[in-house]
């Protein structure tokens, strides 16, 4: 699979840059907004290439956290802070990265975990969406990339929406643990600073 990248705070901080993912969708994914909880979703946090930022509630009742980094951009202006909306999706949370420059923009989803210590990002399994799409069993769309050949490495998959009805489409007969239509292994991992004794 290609790396999926995408800029999540601007100036050089790339989160979520490992994610396997070529995925988007439409609207938030998940169901219903959780309650969201001050001191899961509130902290400073470090992660990979030297990032070091905080997280905070921007609008509970719309499930929405803001992630902003501490670090100043180039120019030494403070860098534009990313939207996230926050789901439920069975009993697992995911997060969806909103375009605050195009609103109702697609964006990548991940399935969250959101600890005291951590915070770990799974992205969707592009496999199951893009066979998915192509059976028409999840309404979507795959949208070449580049002119540059037609392998899937060059299609992004978007796709309407992603909640319990379009996961357990993909899910084997019996089962109903959405966890299993993200990849076993985190795409991003934040661990959280704790306040000095």
């Amino acid at each position: 699979m290609k790396p999926f990248a995408i800029r999540l705070l601007g100036g050089a901080i790339l989160l979520l840059v490992a994610a396997c993912s070529n995925v988007t969708v439409k609207k938030p994914a998940g169901d219903a907004i959780p309650e969201l909880k001050k001191d899961l979703w509130t902290g400073t946090w470090q992660g990979p290439e030297n990032f070091r930022g905080v997280s905070r509630i921007k609008d509970a009742k719309a499930g929405i956290i803001e992630l902003k980094s501490l670090e100043k951009d180039e120019n030494g202006r403070e860098e534009e802070p990313l939207l996230l909306a926050v789901r439920e999706l069975g009993n697992r949370q995911v997060i969806t990265a909103l375009d605050t420059k195009k609103p109702g923009e697609p964006g990548p989803f991940f399935r969250a975990v959101v600890t005291d210590e951590f915070a770990a990002f799974f992205p969707v399994r592009e496999d199951l969406i893009r066979k998915a799409v192509r059976d028409k069993s999840i309404s979507g769309r795959e949208i070449r990339k580049n002119q540059a050949g037609g392998n899937d490495e060059n299609k992004a998959v978007e796709i309407d929406q992603f909640g319990r009805a379009e996961a357990s489409k993909l899910l084997p007969a019996g089962t109903d643990d959405t966890a299993l239509c993200f990849e076993a292994d985190p795409a991003y991992v934040l661990i959280r600073e704790k306040p000095q004794p």
